[in-house]
Order: C-alpha cells, then structure tokens, then sequence
C-alpha cells in the first residue's frame, strides 16, 4: 500500500524535475540566441575576409603590373641597344664603342673621370639623376645608360 511518506517524496521529486526542466529550457533558449549571435558574426567575418581577399587580389594584380612595367623599362633599352648592335643597316659602318671603352692611342687604360657636381645655393632642390638625365644630352649617341 502507498503510505503518505510516498507520496511526498514523490511530490518533491516531480518538483525537482520541473524545476530541472525549466533551468534546462532556459539554458537551451540562452544558447540558440548565443548560437544565432555567432552565426551572424561568422556571417560578417565571411564577408570581411571576402572583401580582404579581393583586395589583396588588387594589391597583386597592381604589384605584379608595376614589376612588368619595370621589366620593360629595363629591357627596353639594352633590347634596343642590343639589336642595333647586332644588326647595322647596310652601307653603315658598326656603331662606334662608348667612350670609356675606346682604347687610347698610347695603348694605356682609360681612366674614369669623375665630375664633381655644381654647389648648389640653398633652397635650390637637388634635381632628380633621372630627370637630369632625360634633359641632358648624351656624348655619344650609342651610349648606353648602365643603371645596375
């Protein structure tokens, strides 16, 4: 037979396991708004980490042209030098050597001559070594710019 001490301890059972249920229900609801709140940062970290790799894909694509168009500035000249080099027109005698190549009569090395540059008065800028060679004229008209 069921006593009365039954029945309470069953009471205070079925309590505990509502009380269990409901601490349980919120912990769940607590974790879907938690779940729901990463998975819309991933969302936006996804499109953060999209927009970092299209940008980087621009930087290289950018770095990439710069280096070619260096390479055809490079090769541009000595290619040019090169041919016309290798192949004068007829009726023209070979290109003539730049001067620091040419032997002197006396059979002796040449000597490199050194210019010592202009004083400049102050406030006056130091103009760009590119810039004075694009203004000033070549001595020989063979000669070719050695940059390296």
């Amino acid at each position: 037979m069921i006593t009365l001490e039954q029945i309470r301890q069953l009471d205070a059972r079925v309590r505990r396991a509502i009380e269990l249920v409901s601490k349980l229900r919120e912990e769940n609801y607590t974790l879907k708004n938690r779940l729901a709140e990463y998975q819309d940062r991933i969302e936006e970290l996804e499109v953060l980490i999209s927009n970092f790799k299209e940008d980087q894909s621009e930087i290289e694509k950018g770095i990439v042209s710069v280096i070619s168009e260096l390479d055809h500035l490079e090769e541009g000249p000595k290619a040019a030098t090169a041919a016309a080099r290798s192949a004068p027109a007829e009726g023209q005698p070979p290109p003539a050597r730049p001067r620091e190549q040419r032997p002197h009569a006396s059979g002796a090395a040449p000597v490199a001559q050194h210019q010592r540059p202009e004083p400049r008065a102050p406030g006056n800028p130091v103009p760009h070594p590119v810039q004075e060679a694009e203004e000033a004229p070549s001595a020989t008209p063979d000669a070719e710019l050695d940059i390296f």
